[in-house]
């Protein structure tokens, strides 16, 4: 007896110089074009981004772990041009407000990743646990941009 599985692609991590736009759909990257507001355009970078998590939970649930595992890295680098967009916001109280937008968006979305990072086989899970911290660095971040100076700083891991 003979058993075929399927082969599915694995991706380890997206290339440092990936264009967000062949991450997007063609509707997204219309929606994105049209919005000419920079805060604006962040705050539906963060909604694509919910939605690549939401289609990892999906993958994950099926024990579909590589397309998940790739989803959850287009995620990390929709998130990395949604914090690096909000520098074209205007200084002041906008940027700012994109900065805590970024902030709220984020900490409901770790709600979600944390078990989703714990759901990987051990193959896979030191690349979800990356995406895991550098959403997190991405957040404390914000944080710290959105309080005008270095206040949270990264946990420091437990020695043995």
């Amino acid at each position: 007896m003979v058993i075929a599985l399927q082969a599915e692609p694995i991706v380890r991590a997206l290339p440092q110089t990936t264009d967000l736009l062949t991450l997007l759909t063609s509707e997204e990257q219309a929606q994105l074009a049209r919005e000419k507001n920079p805060a604006k355009q962040v705050r539906l970078l963060l909604q694509i981004a919910e939605k690549r998590l939401q289609e990892a939970e999906r993958l994950a649930a099926q024990e579909r772990f590589n397309p998940a595992l790739s989803v959850l890295l287009v995620y990390q680098a929709v998130l990395e041009h949604a914090f690096s967009r909000i520098e074209t916001v205007p200084p002041g109280g906008r940027r700012k407000s994109a900065y805590r937008d970024f902030d709220l968006h984020i900490r409901r979305q770790l709600k979600d990743l944390v078990p989703l990072t714990r759901a990987f086989p051990i193959g896979l899970a030191a690349d979800a646990e990356r995406v895991l911290k550098t959403v997190t660095r991405l957040r404390f971040e914000a944080l710290n941009a959105f309080a005008g100076g270095r206040i949270l700083t990264h946990p420091r891991p437990k020695s043995q």
